[in-house]
């Protein structure tokens, strides 16, 4: 993941909340697209936040799990990663 990260600063009272990272990356699909979680953000309550994308650039995200085939392949394009919420 390089040093990409991923926060949420809540508006009214600067309260940053940081992203973890998965211990184990998981690949399921969500609206019919391939999707892989490899952070969690816990945000306890509703409310208005702004999102913080640190190094967006550095992220590597690999197509296949597997290692045959992730050695062969270059990383996904950083443009055709998007970001869901649930």
């Amino acid at each position: 993941m390089g040093e990409f990260s991923l926060s949420i600063e809540k508006r009214r009272t600067k309260e940053i909340i940081h992203s973890k990272r998965t211990k184990w990356p998981v690949q399921s699909y969500l609206d019919v697209k391939r999707s892989k979680r490899i952070l969690t953000l816990n945000h306890p309550v509703k409310g208005d936040y702004n999102l913080i994308i640190k190094k967006p650039k550095t992220l590597q995200i690999k197509e296949s799990n597997l290692l045959t085939s992730s050695l062969f392949r270059d990383p996904i394009d950083n443009d055709k990663i998007e970001i869901y919420f649930q």
